[in-house]
């Protein structure tokens, strides 16, 4: 929300993996006193414009599900404040109850939102038993705040992860200096291969790094998605511990992303074009080739398809 809504610098608080609080302050347009109620009910949404607008969306969603989903299970306040007026307003909820709506002064200076959640899922208990210990939550949650930072390098981002203190991530000229932010790893040590085919874009960035279990990411039309079978197939491609990340952009109307209920997975159509011209690129890149699937399609230089 806090991207969708324009913003140029994003605070983020979390302690215990976010179930006993959290804390997200952004930059962007703000709410009015009009708006700021509609945002955590379900089905509203200030998102869309014109009905057709449901087959090409802009933003990262429309429903309004995912504020109504958080109140509903947790305390969660909303400050927020629009450029043309003298103060914001101040939105609190328990447990998908409105509590309090109410004028606020001086904690938004300029326009902006902050929200904060705290008590996750402690009037529903049964659901802690669905997650993973500690330290892996946290390893997730880091991954996909990573991701999404690589993504909006053009985005100053600032972490406070159980009262660690991250390095502010300043704004970047370009992905790969945000990956260089992010990994601690010089820039010139991060390989970056970009091709165009037909309607899709396709960028790939692989880095050495530790040691240990490699890992990648893989963003379709700014969404971060974990799709195990693309992931196994692109790091069979790439040298030992390397890390890797993914980004393609697509017609969104190419793109069925409501195939799983967290949206971490998709179906297209491009498939088999996406992944031909990732392992032409990689393969013409390191000098090596490895057999990732006989039914691989591999793009060759007259613009037609053979079968390796």
């Amino acid at each position: 929300n806090a991207i969708d809504a324009g913003a140029t610098e994003i605070s983020l608080k979390i302690h215990d993996c976010g179930l006993s609080f959290f804390r997200i302050e952004d930059n962007g347009k703000g709410m009015n006193a009009e708006e700021l109620p509609l945002a955590p009910l379900r089905h509203f949404t200030s998102k869309l414009e014109r009905f057709d607008e449901l087959w090409n969306l802009p933003t990262y969603g429309f429903r309004g599900e995912a504020l109504a989903s958080i109140a509903s299970v947790s305390h969660l306040t909303i400050y927020s404040k629009t450029q043309n007026l003298s103060h914001g307003h101040r939105l609190e909820m328990k447990y998908g109850e409105i509590t309090a709506m109410e004028p606020s002064h001086g904690l938004l200076q300029n326009h902006g939102t902050i929200i904060v959640v705290e008590k996750l899922f402690e009037n529903t208990p049964v659901r802690l038993n669905f997650l993973s210990q500690r330290k892996q939550e946290k390893q997730k949650l880091l991954r996909l705040l990573h991701s999404l930072f690589a993504l909006y390098y053009h985005i100053e981002f600032r972490l406070e992860l159980d009262e660690e203190i991250s390095p502010t991530y300043k704004k970047c000229a370009s992905l790969a200096e945000r990956l260089s932010q992010l990994k601690n790893i010089p820039v010139h040590e991060i390989h970056v291969l970009e091709s165009q085919y037909d309607q899709f874009d396709l960028s790939f960035y692989y880095y050495q790094g530790p040691k240990k279990l490699p890992s990648g990411d893989i963003i379709f039309n700014g969404r971060w998605l974990q799709m195990g079978k693309w992931m196994a197939m692109i790091q069979k491609l790439l040298p030992p511990y390397h890390h890797y990340l993914l980004l393609v952009n697509l017609p969104k109307s190419q793109v069925d992303i409501n195939i799983h209920p967290n949206k971490t997975e998709l179906h297209t159509l491009s498939a088999p074009q996406i992944l031909s011209l990732l392992a032409s690129l990689v393969n013409q890149h390191t000098e090596r080739y490895r057999d990732l699937n006989p039914q691989f399609l591999l793009v060759v230089p007259d613009g037609k398809y053979q079968r390796d």
